[in-house]
């Protein structure tokens, strides 16, 4: 092996940044193989929530201390406003159409009415009217009087509708009126001016309403009394061209009469009852003069007083008998006595016929034939009236259509007609639903500005929007910056973070010293990696990055000395064969390359540090086509062969971003550290590197956070993460052919 004093030496200088303090960690959350979080999300804890607060508090503390000032200022700017209220009751009447009162209709409920009468206190034209009735658009303290009357008006009537709140008290029916002014005469004067115009209004339009109903039945009782007119005029001449005079009371015939009460019908009923004496009579002449011809019975018998009386009595009960054998049968009880009457008088006849002699029957013939003659004559007469009352029938139907709506405009008009009256007598009284509970006062204070309660609002405002500008950059901000950020945006175990130091500090010197936080932080970083795994420290382990210039080289320095420190043999390989690091004085030197080519004998490419158990592989030459060397087999060979000569093999290797390199090497090693700067990089940025060294099958046990500065984090860098690398571009931390420090420098 070759000394290391023929051999590279590294920069000294800052190779991370400026200043800062050690922060590191050595644990982290459960990962699954390769550092990925279950389930790949970002986890959302208080601790989380704790931390952001943490670095952005004088962000929160200034936007705070700005909202309270603001809040201050704005009060002591603000103009002094008045509020003076006043109390109203406001009552609901039921809706009342067709009983005594006026006609003024109500809500269905409290809730609507009080609603209604509240959009009415809020409307353009009671606030018009108040601004009227207080003369203020003639008032020079309420508006410029410069203007033309029309503008001064709309001016007023805007201030005073914009002034003025209408609020109902919850469960009452009472409504508080308040209005706003920095006058306070002029706030009790308008507060109390809405509440005289609120109740002169809603008693003009009850007027107005009890006005429109006797105008409306005025109108309907003149239609009405018209339609009455015509029907009666209507039905009159039809019972003039008809003929039929109508005999019932009043003048007037009912609608079911049928025509009862006319001329004919009174006649028919007349002489049907003339008709029915008039067969009593002929039957009783007929019964007289039959008996007188079957008996023989002498003039005196027929005339005799005792013999008639029985006779009148037989024709009576033979009458009834006929009459009644219409109805009943032969067999009907009442019948079977009438039979049996008749039957007794007939005997006392004989009887009392048989003492008397002589012949009357020529009288009772004349008898006869007189009251027969009187039947037939009334007979044509009944059924000339029958037939006249059936036409009188048939001609009162249109009469009786005509009859029923004169009846029916007659009972509307005499219904308009006293509800005119009942509007007449209360229109003109007008009850008063509005009344007035506590008129309006003079204001003696303000209510406005209220400077405790808006500097509450202003801290609060200050304070949201702090806490909110805080989380909406740690949420829009997705730089890698904190050692959560690795767990919660990456899923990677953090190994170590460590700190930005002074700008005058030289690294080699750093991280030999161990009172150094670069020092200490290093070492945590070693404690990590022993429990990465379950064998301890992998045997072969690549230190990589996802762009240049995120301090890989020197954490693979850092790495590879604190290793040598615990006793193992270590040996660090630089196998960024387009930009190495370690460049060595000698340009012939045998390299990583040249094992790579042919050369077979590794010892003699391996040089020795001054640190003790510390060895080097330098990258070699710069070969055409990385890539195609690291693919090979002769690669994996190499390794082997490292890996049995030390205990540790540490490969400083290319950063990921647009090169092939760093996953060919992350797949032939046991395990791949990935180094970030704090603050230098975003998360898709570092996602997408991260996604190539999976998609290599990389076993990455976690990863470093170096350029950590923790009295700056949230406070923002202005930096750009633009990926420049290849051959001979691109800043470079040592200048080939530049010896400054050797590696083993204590």
């Amino acid at each position: 092996m070759n000394n290391i004093s023929q051999f590279p030496q590294i920069d000294g200088r800052d190779p991370f940044g400026r200043g800062g303090a050690i922060v590191a960690a050595s644990g982290g959350l459960p990962t699954l193989p390769g550092g990925i979080l279950p389930g790949g999300e970002q986890q959302f804890t208080i601790s989380h929530l704790w931390q952001t607060i943490q670095r952005w508090r004088w962000v929160i503390l200034g936007a705070t201390v700005a909202g309270l000032a603001v809040a201050i200022a704005i009060s002591l700017l603000m103009t002094p406003m008045y509020r003076a209220s006043v109390t109203v009751e406001v009552n609901r009447e039921p809706t009342q159409i067709i009983q005594v009162g006026n006609v003024q209709p109500a809500g269905i409920n409290d809730d609507d009415f009080i609603e209604t009468q509240i959009g009415i206190l809020r409307s353009h034209a009671l606030a018009q009217r108040v601004a009227r009735q207080l003369n203020l658009p003639n008032n020079p303290g309420f508006v410029d009087q410069s203007l033309p009357l029309a503008t001064r008006e709309g001016i007023a009537t805007g201030k005073v509708a914009g002034g003025f709140f209408a609020e109902p008290v919850r469960a009452s029916r009472l409504v508080t009126l308040s209005f706003s002014s920095p006058d306070p005469q002029i706030a009790a004067r308008v507060a109390n001016g809405y509440a005289d115009n609120f109740i002169s209004s809603n008693l003009e339009r009850r007027f107005e309403t009890t006005a429109y109903a006797r105008d409306f039945l005025q109108r309907r009782i003149a239609a009405v009394k018209g339609k009455l007119e015509d029907s009666e005029r209507q039905l009159v001449e039809y019972a003039r061209q008809q003929g039929i005079i109508d005999l019932s009371s009043g003048g007037a015939q009912s609608a079911n009469s049928g025509g009862g009460g006319s001329l004919d019908t009174a006649s028919l009923v007349a002489l049907n009852s003339a008709l029915s004496q008039a067969q009593v009579d002929r039957i009783s002449a007929e019964q007289r003069l039959r008996q007188a011809r079957g008996a023989n019975a002498s003039a005196a018998a027929i005339t005799n007083p005792a013999v008639q009386g029985l006779r009148v009595d037989l024709a009576k009960l033979e009458s009834q008998y006929q009459e009644n054998l219409s109805v009943f049968k032969p067999d009907f009880p009442a019948m079977v006595r009438l039979r049996e009457q008749i039957a007794a008088l007939k005997k006392n006849i004989a009887q009392e016929s048989g003492s008397l002699s002589g012949s009357v029957s020529g009288t009772f013939e004349a008898d006869y034939r007189s009251a027969l003659a009187r039947e037939h004559e009334l007979q044509g007469r009944v059924s000339q009236l029958k037939g006249s009352a059936l036409n009188l029938r048939e001609r009162s139907i249109r009469y009786n259509i005509l009859q029923r709506e004169v009846d029916t405009n007659r009972t509307l008009y005499d219904g308009l007609l006293q509800r005119f009256k009942e509007v007449g007598v209360a229109g003109g009284v007008g009850e008063n639903l509005i009344s007035i509970v506590d008129r309006a006062d003079p204001p003696g204070a303000p209510y406005s500005p209220r400077l405790l309660l808006n500097m509450l609002g202003g801290l609060a405002a200050g304070l949201l929007l702090g806490v909110g500008y805080a989380f909406g950059r740690e949420f829009i901000d997705d730089k890698i910056e904190t050692p959560d950020d690795l767990e919660q945006k990456l899923g990677l175990r953090p190994l170590g973070v460590i700190p930005k130091f002074g700008k005058n500090d030289r690294f080699v010197k750093l991280i030999s010293e161990p009172r150094s936080p670069v020092f200490e932080a290093y070492q945590s970083a070693i404690t990590a990696l022993r429990f990465s795994t379950s064998e301890g420290t992998p045997k072969t382990l690549l230190v990589t990055s996802s762009r240049p210039s995120e301090g890989k080289s020197s954490t693979s320095l850092a790495l590879a000395q604190a290793l040598a420190r615990s006793g193992q043999r270590v040996v660090l390989v630089d196998a960024d064969m387009r930009m190495p690091t370690f460049v060595p004085t000698d340009p012939t030197a045998i390299g990583l390359s040249n094992l790579l080519t042919g050369e077979r004998d590794i010892p003699r490419a391996i040089h020795t540090a001054n640190l003790p158990n510390l060895y080097f592989l330098s990258s070699g030459p710069t070969p055409p086509n990385p890539p195609e060397l690291l693919s090979s087999p002769r690669f994996a060979e190499v390794l082997e062969e490292l890996g049995g000569m030390f205990d540790q093999v540490v490969i400083d290797g290319p950063p990921v971003l647009g090169l092939a390199d760093a996953p060919l090497l992350a797949s032939a090693v046991k395990g791949v550290v990935m180094v970030f700067e704090s603050g230098g990089v975003r998360r898709q940025v570092a996602s997408t590197a991260l996604g190539r060294l999976r998609a290599a099958n990389a076993n990455l046990i976690g990863a470093m956070l170096t350029k950590f500065n923790d009295k700056r984090i949230g406070q923002g860098y202005g930096y750009g993460y633009g990926y420049e690398y290849g051959y001979g571009s691109g800043s470079h931390p040592v200048e080939p052919g530049r010896r400054l420090i050797d590696l083993g420098q204590q």
